[in-house]
This record gives structure tokens, C-alpha cells and sequence, in this order.
């Protein structure tokens, strides 16, 4: 009967440990009255060149954005069904710059706002840091819910007709950037393996969709906690899949064209991200997307060829990069 006993312990623990390595977990990741501070980072590089033969390639030109935010998260109730948990989101720091390079000029735009100061050579910037929003959020890290957005805006006097650098804060798309963790999402597990299809993460890429592979390793015990890492890597779908909708288009015109008339070289989508597998709760997350587009010259001749004819040189070809690196990190 001992023995018995002790076999039958030994399974029960075995099913156990490999239930705690799995990821899964029947708690809800937040208790009401948790507090974790935020900071999230994002920068992104266009660039575009031409190339003629026998020809240095001309000076490159685009734009560098470069933001970094750090938010405070208070959790206010859980959900005891779907253990989604609501959230008040205060900003502790906003800094945010943009910098457009063009042939012989050079335009920096940039704004900075905290606790103790903001500025902004955009007038009538309005204060970011102190206010905030509320957020309904799924143990995946899916942003179920944005409450008071709009109310801050109206607050805040901030209209779509009135530029500023903090418009860009305070957008469904911006406040789902910060809060939402993709590979989260996809419901990988501890030491497991994942194909799934998700979105373009950038407008520029021309695709219809990403084929992400995940992998996560079986996990890291410190203290209470179980750190899982896990990597993934993206291939590009060039056939819509059914049901979605067509990936959103470049808002700016002249990336309209580029994107319609240029073809992809070469796509980079990779990522890292941490979590503890006992609560389901993010460490870090950090996301890099490269991507490079070029015109080729054949294509360039037939929209202008009379006008090449004249000039009497080649098309040549035109060159253009994307960069796109941020990340998400629970501070101490």
C-alpha cells in the first residue's frame, strides 16, 4: 500500500510541475491595490536614397522618432470571472522627439513633460505628466477597455486641427502599444513552441500578415517567481488570410507611393520577451522590426522614359530603410 501511495505522490507531483511549467495559471495576475511602474520606449528610422551608376548614392533623408514614456499602474478591481483587472494609468514621464532630415535642412521637433517641468518648442503644448486614463486589461495583456481618453483630451484642449507632440500619447493605438505584450497574446507556454499568424507591425511592410513563430524555454525559478523567456521570429504572408482586414495604409502620402510602387527585400521581425509563469505577469518585453524596400530602375524607365531620354542617364534605383525598435520593462 506504501509503495502504491508513493507512486501515486510521485505522478501527483510530476502532473503538478509540469502544470506549473506550462504557464498556466488559475490566480488572476493582479491583486486589487497592486502598484508597478512602467517604462516603455519606441524609436523608429526611415531613410530613403537614390542610387545612379558609376555615382556616389545621394544623402540619405526621413525622419527619427525617438519616445519614451513611464506610466504608474494602479490596480482598482479584478474581475473574478475573466480575472481582467481595471487599472488607473498616471504618466510620470513623457518625452518624445522627432527629427526630419531633407536635402540641406533639418527640422527637430520635440516635447518633454514630468513632474517637475514641461517644454516644447511646439506652442501650447499642454501638461502630460500627472494626468491620466483607466484601462480594462486581460490577463493576456489585451487592452479590453480605454476609460476617460477622450475626456483627458477635451481636458487637455487637445483637437486633431491643433498639433502637438502629445496628440500621439493619447491614441487608442498608442495606449494598446504600451499596455498590450504580443507574445502574451499568443498563448504560448512554458518550453513549447508556436506558429501563429498576427498582424504587420509596421504600416511599411509590404505584406499581408506575419507568420510568428514562438519559442519559450522551461523557465527560471527566483523566489516566488518562474521567469520564461521567449523568443520569436516573423516571416511575411503575402496572401490576406480569411476574415482579417487589409493591413492599414501609410498616412502619409509620399510612403502611399512608396509602399504601392516599391518591392521588399528583406524583412527582420524578432523579439524577447519575460514572464512569470506562476502569475502570468510581463518582465520585458523588447520587439525589433527591420525592413527595406527598393525601387528598381526598370520600373523608374517606364513612368519616365522620355524624360530619361533627354537626361540622357540611367533610372538608377531607390533605396528605402525602416527601423522600428522598443521596449517594455517593469521598473524595481
Amino acid at each position: 500500500m506504501k509503495r502504491r501511495s508513493y507512486g501515486f505522490m510521485g505522478v501527483l507531483i510530476g502532473v503538478l510541475w509540469v502544470f506549473l511549467l506550462s504557464g498556466c495559471s488559475t490566480a488572476p495576475p493582479y491583486q486589487v491595490g497592486d502598484v508597478e511602474r512602467i517604462r516603455f520606449t519606441y524609436g523608429e528610422n526611415h531613410w530613403q536614397w537614390v542610387e545612379m551608376p558609376n555615382e556616389p548614392p545621394t544623402k540619405k533623408d526621413g525622419r527619427v522618432i525617438k519616445k519614451e514614456i513611464v506610466v504608474r499602474r494602479e490596480v482598482e478591481s479584478v474581475n473574478d470571472k475573466d480575472h481582467s483587472t481595471v487599472m488607473k494609468v498616471t504618466l510620470e514621464k513623457v518625452d518624445i522627439g522627432v527629427r526630419t532630415v531633407l536635402p540641406e535642412k533639418e527640422r527637430l521637433s520635440y516635447y518633454r513633460s514630468s513632474a517637475e517641468k514641461t517644454e516644447s518648442n511646439i506652442p501650447d503644448s499642454p501638461k502630460l505628466a500627472g494626468t491620466g486614463y483607466t484601462i480594462r486589461l486581460a490577463p493576456d495583456t489585451t487592452v479590453l477597455e480605454i476609460i476617460g481618453l477622450n475626456e483627458l483630451k477635451t481636458q487637455l484642449k487637445i483637437k486633431e486641427d491643433n498639433y502637438s507632440l502629445a496628440q500621439l500619447v493619447l491614441t487608442e493605438e498608442s495606449v494598446k502599444q504600451l499596455h498590450e505584450r504580443e507574445f502574451r497574446q499568443s498563448g504560448i507556454k512554458a518550453g513549447k513552441t508556436l506558429e501563429k499568424l498576427t498582424v504587420i507591425p509596421h504600416m511599411m511592410i509590404k505584406a499581408q500578415a506575419i507568420n510568428t513563430t514562438y519559442a519559450a524555454d522551461r523557465g527560471r525559478k527566483d523566489g516566488d517567481a518562474r521567469w520564461v523567456t521567449v523568443t520569436s521570429t516573423g516571416e511575411a504572408i503575402h496572401t490576406l488570410p480569411a476574415g482579417w482586414d487589409e493591413p492599414p495604409a501609410p498616412t502619409d502620402p509620399s510612403r502611399v507611393m512608396i509602399k504601392s510602387m516599391f518591392d521588399m527585400q528583406k524583412l527582420d521581425v524578432t523579439s524577447k520577451g519575460i514572464f512569470d509563469a506562476n502569475t502570468g505577469r510581463v518582465k520585458s518585453e523588447q520587439k525589433h522590426v527591420f525592413c527595406s524596400l527598393v525601387l528598381l530602375g526598370e520600373k523608374i524607365t517606364a513612368q519616365n522614359p522620355q524624360r530619361l531620354q533627354k537626361k540622357g542617364k540611367d533610372a538608377g534605383e531607390m533605396f528605402v530603410e525602416v527601423t522600428v525598435d522598443q521596449t517594455f520593462e517593469v521598473l524595481p
